[in-house]
């Protein structure tokens, strides 16, 4: 164990053979390397006032800079001015270096700092140009643990050590920005130093590079650089931003988020900081590094000791988190001893970062097999989990099971008495917790919790998280819901359709087979609304025939939409008399016949509404819908008597159409469709009439004969008939009546029947030969061959001039 030394001055006799600054002596072995660094390391610049006036007093006040740079090769110099060199020129230093390889073995119990001031340290020259090596431990200069804790009693930058270590710790850790300490003279640096020396982390210290003075800190590569009140510092305008300058001279000090480490640290005496640290590495994993990690170590090891300060005792969660991590690796007895004080610093703490202390406290107990320990962090988590309900509620369950048959007792008996009264989300997460637990709760109470609580706020909620967990796995509480929705069921029929539909109904599960009528009708409604059932068919199974179906059952099963006919129909037939007779049911078949029909077309809808006159349902119909039943039953009327007329057509038809032109546009629209679906029941001058005479019952027509021929299927009887209609109008006096008929009535048939392959239109031929004439098939076949040259002239060149007689004579319906 021993130092390299170096002498660095300005002189006569040197290593470098000239006058000037350079090595004057040095230890053997000393490479270049080392000395470049040494001459950099130590470059000295006193204050201006001393250079201008370097008397022997100035001297003696000029600043000393003890320096230590850490690493592989280690240096340690003392600098100080001695005035003027040997030409006399002022501004001479004289630094002392020592160098090491190993500093932790060659220092000893010494630190670097504490060689401030120390007896070996030289300032003059010698003969000779080679130094001795200087045997280690040195001897400690003027600075120990007393001294420093003496210095830091009567100062008033005290108040900011905490954001000085705070400071040191990063700047040592990211060399990011550098710590500038300023002082009333190079000693109060130097005890500011010591004192980080003595408080910081022991491996944190030992990376700590320092200097106690440096006239201009800005070039300087220490961590911790100190310069005094009088060496007129600049370090810019943002020198508070720049540095985590700490001016203790003027108490200009940089904003530095203190640590909660550096806060006990601070309080803790540099007198007993070496015993402290000594604790603190005894449970240490060894991989620390930074504040945030030393922080529950350190807590920890000093708690519970009479010496620490009384900061260590805040960090209680911090050390739990700590013990749950290391419980494995540290001493039995150094977990309980830890433990036990953070349960009593945990006595008076309610709330969820509570919880997780214990919950960490139970991992440690754990890990080291402490079964009185993990008792009592079980009983604690039971009583700050009660206390936490009855005060704030519980936001999430508690993540510590209990194993110990004192905490399951103590917790089933808080549970029974509290739970009925709890709000419901709480309830869901203590009864989830509970069940994870393994905890045997009360089934009379659970079932009255889930009448009174957790049913108003299932059927308000559905979607809830944690109440549907808990209904889950707890079946006394599932009972205790379907009670509570039976009971509502007149009220909140609604409310539990939505509710059950969202999985409430799955939930409940073997419940709802044994569930009252309204929550079996509720989820007959739920079913419904998710498609897996036919309104309908739900009606038939929640129907009570003696009353007949309200207007809320309606509405759920149905909507606002009106009834299509064929539900309609279902529903008349499912009634009966007596169930037609309640008002909600002759409004909802109002508002059927009031929508004119549906996907099964207007012919359905004329049936439907001849089947309504002669039921009891007609009379108690409002007017406007009697009145369309009344139309619909003229209508029906007029159709037989038109369907009966063949040559003698002429003087229905002209009456038909004055009863037409008495109703409204809305109405004479209906009666063209009806008829327009009915036109089969026509023979074909009474059809070619009707084209000619009515253009709406036309248009109307041909919209649904474009439709029937282009579906995939072949007609062949619809295409039959629409062709020897053509015929039949094609026939009459081309009148622009006629011809407007039967051009729309062409282009429908040419868009369609006209673009079919020859055998496809054979084949419709022959199905005309089987009842109309031959001329009509003769006519209809040319009508396929020609090539359209307009409709007057396709007419002319078909029958002449003339009209023609009426072939329609012996032929059926469709025919001519």
């Amino acid at each position: 164990m021993a130092f390299g030394q170096m002498y660095y001055t300005s002189c006569r006799r040197g290593l470098s053979g000239a006058p000037g600054f350079q090595f004057h002596a040095v230890s053997p072995g000393l490479g270049p390397d080392v000395l470049r660094d040494a001459e950099a390391l130590t470059s000295y610049q006193p204050p201006r006032a001393l250079t201008l006036t370097p008397s022997a007093e100035n001297i003696r006040r000029a600043p000393v800079n003890l320096c230590f740079r850490p690493g592989p090769v280690a240096l340690l110099s003392n600098v100080v001015y001695v005035g003027t060199d040997y030409s006399r020129r002022p501004g001479n230093y004289f630094a002392h270096t020592l160098v090491s390889r190993d500093p932790g073995a060659d220092l000893g119990p010494v630190l670097p700092i504490e060689l401030w001031r120390a007896p070996f340290w030289a300032c003059e020259e010698i003969d000779g140009t080679e130094l001795p090596e200087l045997a280690g431990p040195p001897p400690a200069g003027a600075i120990d643990r007393a001294e420093v804790a003496a210095f830091l009693s009567g100062h008033p930058g005290v108040r900011h050590l905490p954001a000085l270590l705070t400071a040191a710790d990063e700047t040592v850790r990211t060399h990011r920005r550098k710590v500038v300490i300023v002082g009333a003279d190079s000693d109060e640096v130097a005890r500011w130093i010591a004192t980080l020396s003595y408080l910081l982390p022991p491996p944190t210290a030992a990376r700590m590079s320092f200097a106690t003075y440096d006239g201009d800190p800005r070039y300087s590569r220490m961590d911790v650089i100190g310069s005094t009140g009088d060496a007129g510092l600049d370090l810019g305008a943002d020198e508070l931003t720049a540095y985590h300058l700490f001016d203790f001279a003027a108490d200009r000090v940089s904003d530095v988020a203190v640590h909660p480490l550096a806060r006990i640290l601070a309080e803790l005496e540099p007198a007993v900081s070496d015993a402290a640290w000594s604790r603190v590495t005894r449970i240490a994993a060894g991989d620390e590094q930074s504040l945030d990690d030393w922080l529950p170590v350190v807590a920890a090891a000093l708690m519970t000791w009479p010496s620490g300060p009384e900061s260590a005792r805040d960090e209680p969660a911090a050390v739990a988190a700590w013990l749950a991590r290391h419980g494995e690796r540290l001493e039995p007895g150094t977990v309980r001893e830890v433990g036990r004080a953070v349960l009593a610093l945990l006595a008076s703490e309610n709330g969820e970062d509570c919880l997780r202390a214990l919950h960490d406290l139970g991992a440690a107990a754990t890990g080291c097999g402490s079964a009185e320990l993990l008792e009592a962090a079980e009983v604690r988590t039971v009583d700050v989990v009660a206390a936490t309900v009855r005060a704030d509620g519980l936001t999430s369950a508690p993540e510590l099971s209990l194993t110990s048959a004192r905490a399951r007792a103590r917790a089933e008996q808080w549970l029974a008495a509290d739970l009925p009264g709890l709000p419901a989300t709480v309830i869901g997460t203590l009864a989830g917790w509970a069940g994870s637990a393994g905890l045997s709760l009360d089934e009379e109470a659970l079932e009255r919790a889930g009448e009174r609580i957790v049913g108003p706020a299932v059927l308000h909620a559905p979607g809830d998280g944690p109440l549907r967990d808990a209904l889950a796995r707890n079946a006394p509480l599932r009972t205790g819901v379907a009670r509570y929705l039976e009971s509502v069921g007149p009220d909140e029929l609604d409310r539990i359709v939505r509710a059950l539909g969202e999985g409430l109904a799955e939930l409940l599960g073997p419940q709802m087979s044994s569930a009252g009528p309204w929550t079996r009708r509720a989820a007959v409604v739920a079913e419904v609304r998710a498609g897996r059932r036919d309104p309908v068919d739900g009606l038939a199974a929640v129907l009570d025939t003696a009353e007949g179906p309200g207007e809320a059952l309606l509405g759920l099963l149905f909507g606002d939409r009106p009834w299509t006919l064929d539900q309609a129909r279902r529903i008349l037939a499912l009634l009966g008399k007596e169930g037609t007779e309640a008002p909600a049911v002759a409004r909802r078949i109002e508002d059927t016949v009031l929508a004119e029909g549906d996907e099964e077309g207007v012919e359905a809808y004329a049936r439907f509404c001849l089947g309504l006159r002669p039921t009891g349902l007609y009379p108690r119909l409002g007017g406007p819908a009697r009145t369309r039943i009344d139309l619909m039953a003229e209508l029906s009327g007029w159709i037989d008597r038109l369907a009966e007329a063949r040559k003698e057509h002429s003087g229905p038809l002209t009456e038909f159409r004055k009863w037409t032109a008495k109703h409204d546009a809305a109405e004479q629209r209906l009666i063209e469709a009806v008829l327009a679906a009915r036109f089969d029941d026509f023979y074909a001058s009474v059809r070619a009439r009707l084209l000619v005479d009515l253009p709406g019952v036309r248009h109307s027509y041909c919209a649904g004969l474009s439709k029937s021929l282009s579906r995939r299927t072949i007609d062949f009887e619809i295409a039959a008939t629409a062709l020897l209609t053509l015929a039949a109008v094609a026939r009459m006096n081309p009148a622009p009546p006629v011809r407007a008929a039967v051009a729309e009535l062409d282009a429908v048939l040419r868009r369609s029947v006209g673009r079919w392959n020859g055998r496809t239109q054979q084949r419709l031929l022959e199905v005309l030969a089987l009842d109309a004439r031959p001329a009509s098939v003769t006519w209809i076949d040319r009508w396929m061959r020609q090539q359209p040259p307009g409709i007057l002239g396709r007419m002319r060149g078909l029958f002449g001039a003339g009209r023609g007689a009426d072939e329609s004579a012996g032929a059926g319906r469709r025919g001519l």
